[in-house]
């Protein structure tokens, strides 16, 4: 084929501490989106005006050799501005859009060393929370993201465990 049907590979690698919660941004892009949240006996849709995705990650130690990856998906949405947050000392006034947090819809699982976990967003489902987190459009053409997790060393303490994102 031609230079333009060619696919094209990224990846960007970052490395996690035990219990220590990361925003992972899986799509670039701020949009318009309306999201159908499909749970067991509901649907709910929603319209989000400037909106982007967000995966919450956060590796927690449970032994050596093994961590329990928790996965919080969000839509940050609306203009920027101060808002008032729950902190550990209170409330705080911080910079940012609304969070339409699911609880329903975290999930998590355990990984040992060694292991690797993929995740991705089903690209013919264009209403899903899944397809806002990893699938889009440049000119016309559809793009999906994949985040591969890694475990490379759940360490012997809490001080030096670690995760990898190829």
């Amino acid at each position: 084929g031609s230079s333009d049907d060619r696919q094209v590979m990224r990846g960007r690698r970052l490395g996690l501490r035990s219990s220590q919660e990361t925003e992972i941004q899986t799509v670039d892009d701020v949009r318009d989106a309306t999201i159908l949240y499909r749970l067991p006996g509901k649907e709910e849709s929603v319209d989000y005006e400037q909106s982007r995705a967000v995966l919450k990650v956060a590796p927690i130690r449970v032994q050596e050799g093994w961590v329990r990856m928790e996965f919080a998906p969000e839509i940050h949405h609306g203009i920027a501005r101060l808002r008032h947050t729950p902190t550990d000392d209170g409330w705080a006034l911080k910079g940012g859009q609304k969070c339409d947090a699911r609880f329903a819809m975290r999930f998590q699982t355990m990984l040992n060393n060694g292991e690797m976990m993929v995740i991705s967003g089903h690209p013919e489902l264009a209403n899903s929370l899944g397809h806002r987190l990893f699938c889009y459009e440049i000119d016309g053409r559809k793009m999906q993201r994949l985040l591969v997790l890694r475990l490379a060393d759940s360490g012997r303490s809490e001080t030096d465990s670690a995760l990898r994102t190829p």
